[in-house]
């Protein structure tokens, strides 16, 4: 991140738009990567101290495919292509 930034701002004016607007894009990326990392990190240390309980739920894998596939389908270019979900009804996530 770090080295991004510099070179940035060293070889600002000798860059062209896309350049700048790259290097911008990297930089913003890699910057949202550490951060999550960060997090990441955060609940892991959160969970070895005892400040997070963990209480596992049942999820029902089938009806959560549903709705992923009726939002996904909301917004695809082809909404009329199927998908089948007819082999995983009695799945579950513990």
């Amino acid at each position: 991140m770090t080295t991004i930034a510099r070179y940035l701002r060293s070889d600002f004016t000798s860059l062209s738009d896309e350049e700048r607007m790259s290097l911008l894009y990297e930089l913003d990326l890699t910057s949202q990567r550490s951060i999550d990392l960060l997090d990441n990190l955060l609940q892991w240390a959160k969970c070895q101290t005892g400040d997070i309980q963990f209480q596992p739920d049942t999820y029902h894998l089938h009806l959560l495919l549903v709705e992923c596939t009726v939002q996904s389908r909301k917004s695809s270019p082809f909404p009329d292509n199927p998908i089948f979900l007819d082999k995983i009804s009695t799945l579950r996530l513990p």
